[in-house]
């Protein structure tokens, strides 16, 4: 007979096993696959041929490659790190007793809900040379600005839609962790 501690840790498991089996199969199983083709020339059309380290080699011989690394690393610090800083005096803002606080909290986590083709069309709009963005600049003194046709312009235009999206979801996790502080 097994003791009750057994029983449920059995149950436990018994309860976990599906979402494991969907990580496993939808996860973890084609991340293996792939990584093994990595090792092999393969086109669709015939075989699998092995090659070896030869594609990683081949990646890394390409200039392009480090160009796409490098501006990959920018636009993740140039996300992330505004993004936590933002987040947290927002929450800090929101944490504070102020009137219509349900509506303005509704409003701030708007970003979340829409969903990505909404955000692109959106900001596609936004950075239009004819656009908001560029009516705004346009009143402070700025010339009118290509946002997404140059290089100096696309990053840092991306890098702002990233922080807008992302701002809710951090600020919402201080703002449980700020709640969950005692007043005390």
């Amino acid at each position: 007979m097994l003791s009750l501690q057994t029983r449920l840790c059995w149950v436990g498991f018994l309860f976990v096993l599906p979402a494991l089996l969907h990580l496993i199969t939808f996860k973890f199983f084609p991340m293996l696959a792939a990584f093994r083709l990595s090792f092999y020339q393969y086109d669709l059309m015939s075989p699998p041929v092995f090659h070896g380290l030869e594609n990683y080699r081949a990646v890394w011989s390409n200039p392009l490659f480090h160009q796409s690394f490098w501006v990959s690393v920018k636009y993740m610090f140039g996300v992330s790190i505004p993004e936590w800083f933002l987040a947290l005096a927002l929450a800090l803002l929101l944490n504070r007793r102020m009137p219509g606080q349900p509506l303005i909290r509704l409003a701030y986590f708007f970003p979340i809900a829409m969903s990505q083709i909404v955000v692109a069309l959106v900001w596609k709009f936004m950075y239009n040379p004819l656009g908001v963005v560029n009516t705004v600049l346009g009143h402070v003194g700025i010339g009118r600005i290509n946002w997404l046709a140059t290089e100096q312009t696309a990053l840092p235009g991306l890098i702002l839609i990233g922080i807008w999206r992302g701002i809710p979801l951090f600020g919402v996790i201080y703002l449980a962790g700020l709640q969950s502080i005692p007043k005390e």
